[in-house]
């Protein structure tokens, strides 16, 4: 079909076939299988044309991800002048056959990844499955786009637009964003939201290069990270709670710097915040222009705010510019203010015909549309004051309680229903009925079945009563204060206190007699009430009862919605950003191989490997993206344990298959390795999933089992519990971090660390593994008068002369890697995961003496320890404390590591029965770093010392050799 023969009947297909055959156009359309130019594109539009032209239908309703098909099909439906009705994604297919059975629909088309939740048998046909309802129908639907959003009826409302009308909006935004062929346009609208109006249109209208997220992602939010870490891309068009969480999630990973090339912000849906665009103005790009943009789905966009500068607070709440053609009228309600009525380009109607005549009306012969928000007047400015009680936005979707109580209320008339709203939280009330498990499953079914995912609550409540008002309305603040604050029960917990005597919130802590009280378990109790850790820091002999809530802090405690996965922590996170995003193909992962020293049952030992890795949640897991974050989930168990080797480790076939990637169906795996006869324990895993600390708890337990002595078996959801509550637990660095940076505050890192010495050249890398009597330790520590230093000190202050004296400099600094066990938390030191933090430490005295050295370093290694928290690199990261390039250890060009790992077995360690520690090996992944990588375990009567290098060729046996001499080895 040749473009000339199309009979336009719509202003914007006339559009879309101008821009796609304009020469002087370059709009171009990638998205993760494909990359088509308009002409490609206009081929494939056509070919969809004559395919939905041939089905002779009206209207079509599409279940599908944004993608270049889609797209495509959307704009022949449009040529086509057929009505287009998209659904979000997320529509369950019970809500999907309410809507066939309801409004008019002729074709129903999805993606084939949908496919699973139907019973229907659909046909395939250009990369879509499509369906033809054998339903009657006595009426069709006017040419147009549907819209859907939430409304006060059972189902949400569709809302109509004519393509005139959507026409009239796309153009006033081709001309007032400006686009050109040198910008990139970051597709992230689902086609059902009114922002897509945007996306769909605009960047074709002004020849500008459209992206699309990956379409087979789990979440929108990694699929937009990843693009900007692999694209340049110059508009984004999202919700301001998106932009919140994108730039959230940038910062921890250290990631801000893939904003810069962003030019124009289109922001809608719900209030713009503030401060996260004075933040993005002052600290990520000030000549990025910003747009508020402020409608309903019933009206698109009658105001507009640009913003080039940074703002006053109350300028969050202006509504902005009123756009040619537009106008509103504002309606008093003497309880509320004054409501806000619009004009412009508004919708022709709801499909549901009994909504139309409460929310459209006419206001001086003309037709406007009912917002329900209220609005207050200043200088002759509008500014958003507030939205009806019972209206919420949540996701940039307007929602109305009121009607999930409906919607129930029409499925079970024998209860009662009331709903609340704490915080980004929807909370159900039931009445009627005592707690009952069966009949909460066909509530969520019912919900399932009528409201999309936005709409569902969160949580679920059976109560005996709803309270009432004088008047008899229900009393919302009751229920509110009873159901969502954790007052009450505070209250509660501290008059166990006062004995016989009258209780009062004003009792200062300091007069309940709690000298004797364990502070630990006082903190445990109020974390069980509130969900927020006590900052015990905070509490001062006067501090009054009613005071306490000023002590809590948020804890992000694992909630039920976790379910069996554990959130990865920011930590790991921002360490592991690049791979994480795609940017590096290869990560951090550690094999070791340890020499088995003596004859043992094979068979037996296999056993000891299976059991140990059933026993801990992480040594089973893999790593996805589920909602808004990285989860470990459960993985498939290892079948294998046995591997035979070639004749040396270094065959890359055996490294291949022993190395793990971030994304590997498992990220550890245990295996008996024979080579000439001999057999190895080899551990492979990724280090995001466990530390060292981890790995020597995991050696000890493999030989104890092999023994069959007692090893702790865990329960699994209480493992889960404990490990998301450590990755999410922050704790208060406070006076610490003002040490710190006063100690830092003169020091010129840039002097640190010039070690081309000994890393410039041709790159040799190596591991060696030593063991060292730990006589031989207190010796030297005697010799040289430290022996009141710990061990960790000590070895520290070795790998700094050595490091110094070989690489001819004064100044160094080490990434001092800790394992952040010091928690609160039953059972943390035994938990298998990846707790570490690296940190700098800065020395410069190596021409001191050992003992002015070692008080030095114990006194930097105390303050660290005292710091270690998983917020901390965030606060020193936000006060510039030390600059970026030196806290993120990968845009250094060396790496100095120490870490030490002290003993954790009072009675000795089984595993020293069995492993050769001087005849075992390391490989380590660091990719192209440059490095020196020390490791210290304290096995009891003796220490075991891996040594991992990548700097220039021969200086490996130089550090091992100075090492042998100075502790006369």
């Amino acid at each position: 079909m040749k473009t000339q023969s199309i009979r336009v009947k719509n202003k914007l297909a006339e559009s879309i076939l101008n821009a796609l055959t304009d020469v002087k156009k370059t709009a171009t359309f990638k998205d993760d299988l494909r990359r088509l130019n308009a002409s490609q594109c206009l081929e494939k539009i056509n070919g969809y044309c004559e395919w939905i032209n041939s089905l002779n239908v009206h209207s079509v309703m599409v279940l599908a991800s944004p993608s270049i098909d889609y797209l495509c099909l959307c704009y022949s439906l449009i040529i086509s002048n057929k009505t287009f009705i998209p659904l979000h994604p997320s529509t369950s297919s019970e809500l999907i056959n309410n809507y066939l059975q309801r409004y008019p629909v002729d074709l129903f088309l999805l993606q084939p990844e949908f496919a699973a939740n139907f019973s229907v048998n659909f046909r395939e046909e250009k990369s879509f499955l499509y369906h033809l309802p054998e339903i009657p129908r006595q009426e069709c639907l006017l040419p147009g786009e549907i819209l859907f959003t939430s409304g006060t009826t059972g189902f949400p409302k569709a809302v109509h637009y004519q393509y005139d009308t959507l026409f009239d909006y796309a153009s006033w935004c081709s001309a007032e964003f400006n686009l050109g062929s040198e910008d990139c346009f970051l597709f992230t609208s689902e086609l059902s939201f009114a922002a897509s109006i945007r996306s769909l249109f605009v960047p074709l209208m002004s020849g500008t290069a459209i992206r699309f997220i990956a379409s087979d992602s789990p979440n929108k939010l990694q699929s937009i990270i990843k693009l900007l870490c692999n694209e340049t891309i110059t508009v984004l068009n999202m919700t301001p709670s998106l932009l919140g969480q994108l730039i959230k999630h940038l910062k921890k990973n250290l990631l801000l710097h893939t904003l810069h090339s962003i030019r124009l912000v289109l922001l809608s849906g719900e209030a713009i915040d503030v401060e996260t665009i004075n933040t993005w103005l002052i600290d990520i790009n000030k000549t990025t222009v910003f747009y508020n943009l402020y409608g309903t789905t019933e009206c698109l966009i009658p105001f507009y705010k640009k913003i080039n500068a940074p703002l006053d607070e109350n300028e969050g709440c202006h509504l902005g510019n009123l756009r040619t053609g537009c106008d509103y009228s504002l309606v008093f309600d003497a309880l509320k203010g004054y409501e806000l009525y619009l004009t412009g380009n508004v919708s022709t109607a709801y499909l549901e015909t009994e909504l139309n005549q409460a929310n459209y009306v006419i206001i001086n012969d003309r037709r406007y549309v009912k917002t329900n928000d209220f609005v207050i007047m200043r200088d002759k400015q509008l500014y958003f004051s507030g939205r009806s009680q019972r209206l919420i936005k949540r996701y940039g979707q307007l929602i109305s309680l009121d009607q999930i109580e409906y919607v129930l209320k029409k499925g079970f008339s024998d209860l009662n229903f009331k709903t609340l709203h704490d915080g980004n939280r929807i909370v159900l009330l039931i009445n009627g009925r005592i707690q009952d498990n069966s009949l909460l499953k066909q509530i969520k079914h019912h919900l399932q079945a009528h409201l999309p995912d936005y709409m569902h609550p969160q949580e679920f409540l059976f109560v005996k009563e709803f309270p009432l008002t004088a008047s008899g309305k229900t009393d919302y603040y009751s229920l509110h204060k009873e159901h969502t604050s954790a007052a009450n029960s505070l209250t509660d917990y501290f008059k166990r206190f006062s004995a016989n005597k009258a209780f009062s919130l004003e009792i200062r802590i300091g007069d309940l007699g709690l000298e004797s009280i364990d502070y630990l378990e006082m903190a445990e109790a109020l974390q069980k009430i509130t969900g927020k850790w006590l900052d015990i820091s905070k509490i001062n002999e006067d501090l009054p009862i009613s005071a306490i809530e000023s002590c809590l802090r948020d804890a992000n405690q694992t909630t039920p919605g976790f379910g069996n996965k554990v959130r990865l922590n920011s930590i790991q996170k921002a360490v592991y950003n690049r791979e994480l995003y795609g940017l590096d193909k290869e990560g951090v992962y550690q094999i070791s191989f340890w020499l088995l020293k003596q004859e043992m049952d094979m068979d037996k030992l296999e056993i000891a490997l299976a059991q140990t890795l059933t026993n801990h949640f992480i040594l089973s897991s893999q790593l996805k993206w589920i909602d808004d974050d990285y989860y470990f989930v459960p993985a498939a168990q290892q079948t294998t344990y046995k591997l035979r080797s070639p004749l040396f480790f270094t065959d890359k076939k055996l490294l291949k298959r022993l190395k793990t990637s971030v994304f590997q169906d498992r990220l550890v795996n245990l295996f008996i390795l024979k080579k000439r006869g001999q057999y190895y324990l080899a551990m492979a895993y990724h280090h995001i999933a466990i530390d060292g600390w981890s790995a020597l708890l995991i050696r000890e337990e493999i030989f104890r089992r092999y023994q069959c002595l007692p090893v702790e078996s865990l329960n699994r959801a209480e493992e889960i519990r404990q490990l998301n509550l450590v990755n999410e637990l922050v704790a208060a660095s406070g006076h610490n971090i003002e040490v710190l940076r006063t100690r830092l505050l003169n020091l010129k890192f840039e002097a640190y660390n010039h070690l081309d010495a000994i890393f410039k050249g041709v790159l040799q890398k190596q591991n060696t593994c030593i063991k060292i009597e730990k006589r031989k330790m207190d010796a030297f520590a005697i010799n040289h008068h430290i022996k009141d230093s710990t061990y960790s000190v000590v070895f520290a202050l070795l790998l700094q002369q050595m490091v110094a004296v070989l690489a001819g400099t004064d100044k160094l600094f080490f990434y001092i890697s800790f394992s952040n066990r010091n928690i609160p938390i039953p059972g943390i030191k035994s938990l298998i995961t990846n707790l570490a933090i690296g940190l700098p430490v800065f020395l410069e005295s190596s021409h001191l003496p050992l003992q002015a050295r070692a008080a030095h370093l114990k006194d930097s290694l105390a303050l660290y320890f005292k710091m270690t928290n998983y917020n901390l690199y965030n606060e020193i990261y936000e006060n510039q404390i030390i600059p970026e390039y030196i806290l993120n250890a990968t845009q250094q060009p060396y790496l100095l590591v120490y870490t030490y790992i002290n003993q954790l077995a009072n009675d000795g360690y089984t595993q020293n029965y069995y492993i050769d520690w001087a005849q075992s090996s390391n490989e380590i992944n660091y990719g192209n770093l440059k490095l020196i990588f020390l490791r210290v375990y304290d096995m009891g009567e003796e220490f075991v010392f891996t040594l991992d290098t990548q700097m220039k060729e021969g200086l490996h046996e130089v550090l091992i050799n100075d090492l042998n001499t100075t502790l006369n080895l």
